[in-house]
């Protein structure tokens, strides 16, 4: 096999054509580059989208986390309960606002919150009644790889003990839990349009909301807390700029466009990915339960105990095959291993799946010859 005249083949790669370019290019030449008419018009697509009455566009997924956490007055002896296994961000925007994120060990086959380690992190906090400092003020769930996390015991959980319900769908536009969205299940839902996320706008997030009062919040404290009109203003909060630009906007129309052939491609490809991979029997696909319908945001297996990932990795990246390890386990990470939460659970699935998830490559650009390629030389890797 001629290597060299291998396509790469990439973990992730953005769909655009004609429809995106021209858009671009209209906005350049308006003159108005910043957050304006296609900003709106945006924001109206992704709130039917995800069937939600307000969708506020922002600058990246980890401001539309910061920005929820803000205007929900998180702050100061307040504590988060978020997942171990995913991407640091979920903990940053907590701990930015002077809370405390509490790290809730995940599921091996979904890869999140564990219900059962959640129940246990809430029935501890709010039996210690604050005293060690902390008050739980919110549950975060992040659907991990777009996969849905177990929404309804989650919810009932927030409901029960009168805790704010904020979900992290940064990669799960799409999914549904039990025939109902992803986004729909709490007070907020926080998107991102990352370009490894199933629609992209190069960097670009939003949040939704059905709460109207908390809508016009989120719009003042993306606009360094300047309430609407724009032309005489009241500064209303101390705010941030983290407001949305017209060139994203006009990305996102186009994109939103796409998302019901991205989404069939996806779950296409993953399919053929699970059966082509059936072989391979040191590699674990990714599990999903009957209930859940995610949008395959990423393809991520669980290599088995014996198997060198990096070795895996490089094997791959020798035949033009990119991959990644699957998120991380943040409680390992300096910042928070040097300065744990007191009462910080263990968090042992979380700890295994850091060192032995592999990410695929999944993207709507993909071919059927490309997942036969891939399992081809994952089969030919001797574990």
């Amino acid at each position: 096999m001629n290597i060299a005249a291998l396509k790469r083949l990439k973990i992730t790669e953005p769909w655009f054509d004609e429809t995106e370019r021209k858009a671009v290019e209209e906005v350049l030449a308006s003159g108005q580059l910043i957050q304006a008419e296609r900003v709106r018009e945006f924001e109206q697509l992704f709130a039917h989208e995800t069937g939600m009455d307000h969708a506020v566009m922002v600058s990246s997924g980890t401001a539309a986390l910061h920005l929820t956490m803000l205007a929900f007055d998180i702050g100061p002896g307040d504590a988060v309960a978020v997942p171990d296994f995913t991407f640091v961000a979920t903990a940053n925007v907590v701990a930015r606002t002077g809370a405390t994120p509490i790290f809730v060990d995940v599921s091996p086959e979904t890869y999140n919150m564990d219900v059962s380690a959640l129940r246990e992190v809430v029935k501890q906090m709010v039996a210690s009644k604050g005293a060690n400092g902390l008050r739980l003020r919110m549950i975060m769930p992040v659907h991990q790889f777009g996969l849905p996390a177990e929404m309804d015991e989650i919810a009932a959980m927030a409901k029960e003990h009168d805790l704010l319900l904020v979900e992290d769908a940064a990669c799960a536009l799409g999914s549904r839990y039990r025939g109902r969205r992803v986004g729909a299940w709490g007070a907020a839902s926080c998107f991102s349009f990352h370009p490894r996320k199933v629609i992209t706008t190069g960097e670009g997030g939003a949040v939704v909301t059905n709460d109207a009062c908390l809508a016009d919040r989120l719009r003042a404290l993306r606009a360094h807390g300047f309430a609407t009109p724009p032309r005489q203003p009241e500064l209303v909060e101390r705010g941030l700029n983290y407001r949305m630009t017209e060139m994203q906007a006009a990305l996102g129309i186009g994109q939103m466009g796409k998302l019901p052939v991205i989404l069939e491609r996806r779950r296409r490809l993953a399919g053929s990915l699970t059966s082509a991979l059936a072989p391979v029997r040191w590699f674990l696909p990714p599990r999903v339960p009957a209930h859940s319908s995610p949008n395959w945001q990423s393809y991520v297996g669980i290599l088995d105990e014996c198997v060198d990932r990096s070795r895996v990795m490089q094997r791959l990246a020798d035949r033009g095959i990119e991959t990644r390890p699957g998120a991380t386990a943040i409680h390992r990470l300096k910042t928070y291993r040097e300065h744990p939460a007191q009462g910080q659970p263990a968090c042992p699935v979380s700890a295994m799946l850091d060192v032995r998830t592999l990410a695929l490559p999944l993207h709507p650009k993909m071919e059927e010859a490309d997942v036969a390629r891939i399992a081809t030389e994952l089969s030919a890797i001797r574990a």
